[in-house]
């Protein structure tokens, strides 16, 4: 999402806990294993995830970074704060048949609700990874968070695609709200901590774009933020920040400027 459409999307936590929420109900009403909810939560959040982006983030897709940022942070509180008044903050948690089953290890004793969520988590991370670089629709995202222009000058609908990578962006949390729900349970305040855990483990950016912010940033602050994401400093070059060449390199430190004039040029020539 912010790599494709330059949104940091705050609201992804909220997004999570009404698919907690989802598994919540469904296991409660309908005795619906929380494995089997899985698609019913990710299905239910492109609903929600997809004319979002259409009626709402599209109307400031092309305003400054801050806008976007602080209407997806309204939206976090909006959504949180309706399931406070709903369904209160009471931890409402899903026990199934297996909770209490663990995996052994040698000594230890791996819970097996926590090793099925992180066999899903894996299985979905694989899904998208095939997703995005086996199919002519993932390759049309990854071509548009690069050269987006181009893309539609190939005859490509953006304004589509951008829907696509919202709802996809609900599918992901539903499905992220269906395993906090088999070991943490569905709660609205477990939002703020979901929200930093998930803003703090990693841009959410390709790393030539998570580069250039950070030394735009390093140059209004006067410090220096080590650029870590994918690669060193030398390998985010292409970032947009003219950044120091390694020692080996042999350049010359800031580089001497070159000059273009051939009048000058013709005079350096005939000096004595």
């Amino acid at each position: 999402v912010w790599g494709m459409l330059n949104v940091v999307n705050l609201a992804h936590s909220a997004f999570v806990m009404l698919g907690a929420y989802v598994t919540y109900w469904l296991f409660s009403l309908y005795h619906v294993d929380p494995l089997l909810a899985l698609p019913l939560a990710g299905l239910a959040l492109f609903i929600l995830g997809y004319p979002l982006q259409r009626f709402m983030i599209n109307k400031v897709i092309r305003a400054s970074f801050l806008i976007t940022f602080l209407l997806t942070f309204g939206l976090e509180l909006l959504i949180t704060d309706l399931a406070l008044a709903g369904w209160t903050a009471d931890i409402r948690s899903v026990s199934t048949s297996y909770s209490g089953w663990s995996i052994a290890l040698g000594p230890l004793a791996l819970p097996a609700v926590r090793a099925a969520a992180l066999a899903v988590a894996l299985l979905v991370a694989l899904a998208l990874q095939l997703l995005m670089t086996r199919t002519r629709l993932g390759k049309a995202v990854l071509a548009a968070s690069i050269n987006p222009r181009g893309l539609a000058l190939l005859g490509f609908d953006l304004q589509r695609i951008q829907w696509f990578v919202w709802g996809l962006y609900g599918v992901l949390g539903g499905v992220a709200g269906v395993l906090v729900a088999t070991f943490v349970g569905a709660s609205s305040g477990e939002v703020p901590s979901l929200t930093a855990s998930a803003f703090s483990a990693g841009p959410q950016g390709p790393p030539a774009k998570w580069a250039q912010r950070s030394a735009a940033l390093s140059r209004a602050t006067g410090s220096s933020i080590p650029l870590s994401v994918g690669g060193n400093e030398h390998e985010l070059a292409g970032a947009g920040t003219p950044l120091r060449p390694p020692p080996e390199a042999g350049y010359e430190w800031p580089p001497a400027p070159r000059v273009h004039s051939a009048l000058h040029r013709r005079r350096e020539k005939f000096q004595p």
